[in-house]
């Protein structure tokens, strides 16, 4: 006999289930959907969570947004408030010197190489890159009304200054090419890492950064160098970076303190977008006037099954939804993973008429800071990732709870389980400022076969039951399904021997198998290989109620008290 501790990782999410099921339909596969978690999760959002059963399963994480509400904003960061940083969507949060916001929800952004996102990206109206046109790469915008602007922009950069005249500047923090003209600023990092050619000259900001929106000034601090290259950027400055004589004969002119003049202009689909504050890559869009788009071949990898992360809007452009999918190995038997057009599908199933394909894989992470990462990342933990795109709002000190709610949409149990709710508690502006209330007041209809204590309920009898929680005046409810033997349809049996004794659970194994342990909502928090024998497993750190042991061959349920 041995015993294993187990590694728990446990999601953050409660096990709960809907009744009755719902339907979605994607590129004619229809799925029954079970709504896992529907919740506030910050003013004007709401989170949901879905499990997709059909020819495949899906598990789905989404975040809708009334851009309307007024304290909402859209955020954007870059790793550690530059280029070349990874940082885990958590720690992007951690690390932004912003303590006036708070960031409730927010999902990875765009994919990335050595030198940053591959697309343009505009950080609290601070450009940081512009994507070149040859990458054919997407983006999406926001400006300062909260609209969302999605597709191929066309960014154009106009200097001007007394001495060089007006010249046009080709990009921003990108690799210098042949016949190039190119603005480096301190995001891209401690110098400009081009070769010995060409004309380089510093220059620090008059008045901020190098902004997407109005005239940026800057003024020169060195002379010119010729044949360099490498130049050191500047903290809070740029390097204005040429290896064209058109360009290179301007520049060499410049003198200390003379001040130059920049000017973006945004252009997407031959119209001008303007007030841009903040700005992502993604590829390719998915979703456009509500039509799914033939991406399959576009990246290498569309057309297969993975973990995904979205961004798109509704038809009035008042609502933007955020969305990730699971998938890969970590997630098998919980979640299949989706190629781009069924995250398209799926994207309109949860009210968008326009969506942009954001990184994913590994990358695929869906956060709140009341309620953690919500998804599994497919690496098994959070992936570094270079952007993220967040919803923010000012921070409160008001911790008056206005509302309440369940943690969970509803649940299903068996016979004489035991369940203790979670009640969320939300300020006047839907803040979620208490993630676990304590004390409030439990009661349950009917009430007959019906035992609370401590406000934990048990049931005696099967049925459909209504849970009421109340604090102080506010009320809220949920609906538990009670079964007897629920789930029994998936359990095989077989010699495999399955005991709870006390803080532990005794499996006795007729074969070798890898051994796995699923909570009731299908999460699984441990993997060990088991031999023929006995192998005790620890549960005193697990949840009180309905757990799965599967083997590679069977699967029996077992209650953990």
């Amino acid at each position: 006999m041995r015993s294993i501790a187990f590694v728990l990782l446990i999601s953050s999410i409660s096990a709960v289930f809907a009744q009755p099921s719902a339907k979605w339909t994607v590129l004619g596969k229809e799925y029954a959907v079970d709504t896992l978690k529907h919740c506030q999760v910050g003013p004007g959002t709401t989170l949901t969570i879905l499990d997709l059963t059909g020819a495949d399963r899906q598990r789905v994480f989404f975040t809708t947004t009334d851009l309307a509400n007024p304290i909402v904003q859209i955020k954007t960061i870059c790793g550690n408030n530059n280029l070349k940083t990874n940082l885990t969507i958590p720690q992007m949060i951690e690390n932004n010197d912003d303590k006036a916001n708070e960031y409730f929800a927010g999902v990875n952004a765009d994919l990335f190489s050595a030198n940053g996102p591959i697309g343009t990206t505009v950080v609290d109206s601070e450009i940081f890159k512009t994507a070149r046109s040859t990458t054919d790469w997407y983006s999406v915008g926001a400006d300062t009304g909260k609209n969302l602007h999605f597709g191929q922009f066309y960014t154009t950069f106009r200097l001007t200054s007394t001495t060089t005249g007006q010249m046009s500047v080709k990009s921003v923090n990108t690799p210098r090419e042949s016949n190039d003209f190119v603005i480096y600023t301190d995001k891209y990092g401690a110098s400009t890492g081009t070769k010995s050619s060409g004309v380089e000259v510093a220059a620090v900001a008059v008045d901020g950064g190098l902004s997407a929106h109005g005239t940026s000034k800057f003024r020169i601090t060195g002379l010119p160098q010729s044949n360099a290259g490498n130049m050191t950027i500047p903290s809070g400055g740029i390097v204005l970076s040429a290896n064209a004589s058109w360009y290179m004969e301007p520049l060499q002119k410049l003198q200390i303190g003379d001040i130059v003049e920049i000017t973006p202009t945004f252009t997407l689909n031959g119209k001008v977008v303007d007030q841009i504050t903040e700005m992502s890559g993604g590829c390719p869009m998915i979703l456009q006037d509500g039509k799914i788009l033939d991406t399959d071949k576009l990246l290498d990898h569309l057309s297969y099954r993975r973990p995904r992360t979205a961004i798109g809007t509704d038809q009035s452009g008042s609502k933007m939804i955020l969305m990730v999918v699971d998938g890969d190995k970590f997630n098998a038997g919980i979640s299949d993973g989706v190629t781009s057009k069924e995250l398209a599908g799926m994207m309109i199933m949860a009210g968008c008429n326009d969506a942009l394909n954001f990184d994913g894989g590994g990358s695929s992470t869906i956060y709140s800071e009341a309620l953690g990462t919500l998804n599994r990342p497919s690496d098994g933990n959070l992936r570094k990732v270079r952007n993220g795109w967040f919803l923010t709002a000012p921070k409160t000190t008001d911790g008056n709870i206005a509302s309440i709610a369940f943690a969970d949409y509803s649940k299903k149990l068996n016979v004489n389980d035991s369940f203790r709710p979670v009640v969320y508690g939300y300020n006047g502006d839907g803040y979620l400022v208490n993630a676990d209330i304590a004390g409030y007041r439990l009661s349950c209809t009917p009430g007959n076969g019906v035992e609370i204590s401590d406000n934990t309920v048990s049931f005696k009898a099967t049925g459909n039951y209504r849970l009421e929680a109340a604090f102080g005046s506010e009320k809220a409810s949920m609906t538990v399904v009670v079964g007897d033997n629920a789930g029994a349809s998936a359990i095989k049996e077989g010699a495999l021997s399955i005991r709870s004794i006390g803080s532990n659970v005794e499996i006795t194994m007729p074969y070798d198998s890898d051994v796995r342990i699923f909570n009731s909502l299908g999460v699984c928090l441990a993997t060990e290989k088991c031999d023929v024998g006995t192998t005790i497993l620890p549960t005193s750190g697990l949840t009180p109620g309905l757990y799965l042991i599967a083997t590679e061959r069977e699967i029996k349920k077992i209650l953990i008290k």
